[in-house]
């Protein structure tokens, strides 16, 4: 069954980011905003009935990341963790939304 499927999507992204390195150490910082409209999703259902395709109006999605890494020797230690976070106008709950997200 398919429900609502109209249009392709579209999408804006913006993103930043900086790198520092001096000796054995690394940093980087990463952040990104990205305006979609017409996401195509698949709709979270408990029957089986196939699957329910539905486009999102509009959708922003926002996140970022960060990464220190650091040499010894032979060695390598990387430390890094990233975050994201979706917003939309709906109740539908989609099957690939982030764990942060309202969507």
């Amino acid at each position: 069954m398919v429900i609502g499927f109209e249009i392709g999507k579209t999408s804006h992204n913006f993103s930043v980011s900086a790198e520092y390195t001096k000796n054995r150490y690394n940093f980087s910082v990463t952040g990104y905003y990205n305006l979609v409209h017409n996401r195509i999703n698949t709709v979270y259902s408990e029957r089986p009935q196939g699957t329910n395709i539905y486009n999102t109006d509009k959708m922003d999605i926002a996140g970022g990341g960060t990464k220190h890494l650091r040499k010894i020797s032979l060695r390598t230690h990387l430390l890094s963790y990233t975050y994201i976070h979706g917003s939309c106008a709906t109740d539908k709950k989609f099957t690939d939304t982030p764990s942060h997200s309202n969507c």
